[in-house]
């Protein structure tokens, strides 16, 4: 079997690549000029703000998903001990203690599974997982249903501290396999503040497509919802992106306000994409690739 800390890694990747490269447009426009630049720079920093808190409940969603189909029948699941090549103390060989093997410190998450009632919480307490999510203390309870190359979550967080963000949360995920193409459709709702301390209140549905054993993801999908009281909304589209590499041509990212103020960033397959704003458009350097 696979190593654990193989699954749905480059997911994970391909959504905090998004959130970095937001952050960097968001510093493209410089606060003390005109007050229209202002308002530029605000959304392009709240849409950043936004899509960072909405990642990492994903993020963290995929860490909880097995990486193989399981058995004859082809049946994705929550992750269990049983992947692992040893038990390294893991624990018993349940569905969801799988996770445990991509959390630090040792034992910072548990977790308590009703196969029954095929349902699972997961506890962390100041956690430290894969890609970057950092801090994580709160509580996770998934439902599931498996069937031949499906996996559906229903998921809720319950005053998720991840990142510096707080977020309360519900979403599904339907997870599909077909031969070695894997898709999540993940449609959710989310509360809460953001890392910098703005509150927030979002919905999203998002694609996300890769192949296991690869390391080159698709994403695309919409958010929208308030940010500071205030509407905003995101597009991504056509993103992809292989760990190491620079996001593929053609993938754009867009942020919009009520009042149709918009700002982009258009990618062309180096290590450059195109930002553009009311202002104009300007070359930035993406520091999360070469």
């Amino acid at each position: 079997m696979p190593a654990p800390t193989k699954k749905l890694h480059a997911v994970s990747a391909v959504l905090f690549s998004g959130v970095l490269l937001l952050a960097s447009a968001s510093g493209a426009c410089k606060k003390d000029e005109k007050a229209d630049d202002d308002e530029i720079s605000t959304l392009a920093e709240d849409g950043s703000d936004s899509v960072s808190a909405e990642a990492d409940t994903e993020v963290v969603t995929s860490s909880l998903v097995s990486a193989a189909v399981a058995g004859r029948g082809g049946a994705l699941s929550l992750a269990s001990t049983s992947e692992l090549a040893t038990d390294e103390g893991l624990g018993t060989r349940g569905v969801g203690d799988g996770a445990k093997a991509l959390y630090f410190p040792r034992n910072c998450l548990t977790v308590t599974s009703d196969e029954a009632a095929k349902k699972v919480t997961y506890g962390f307490a100041n956690c430290f997982g894969p890609n970057g999510i950092a801090k994580i203390t709160g509580q996770i309870v998934a439902t599931y249903e498996a069937s031949a190359g499906k996996l559906v979550l229903n998921l809720v967080g319950t005053d998720l501290h991840v990142n510096k963000s707080v977020i309360d949360w519900s979403a599904t995920a339907e997870i599909t396999a077909d031969g070695l193409a894997r898709s999540m459709r993940w449609k959710g709702s989310l509360s809460g503040v953001t890392g910098r301390g703005k509150e927030f209140s979002r919905t999203n549905e998002k694609l996300i497509t890769w192949r296991f054993g690869e390391r080159c993801f698709g994403l695309e999908g919409v958010s929208e919802g308030n940010v500071r009281g205030r509407y905003l909304r995101t597009e991504i589209s056509d993103f992809r992106r292989c760990q190491g590499s620079c996001p593929e041509a053609g993938g754009r990212i867009t942020i919009s306000n009520e009042a149709k103020l918009k700002v982009e960033i258009l990618f062309d397959g180096t290590n450059k994409a195109t930002y553009t704003s009311p202002k104009g458009s300007t070359t930035i350097t993406l520091d999360s690739c070469q």
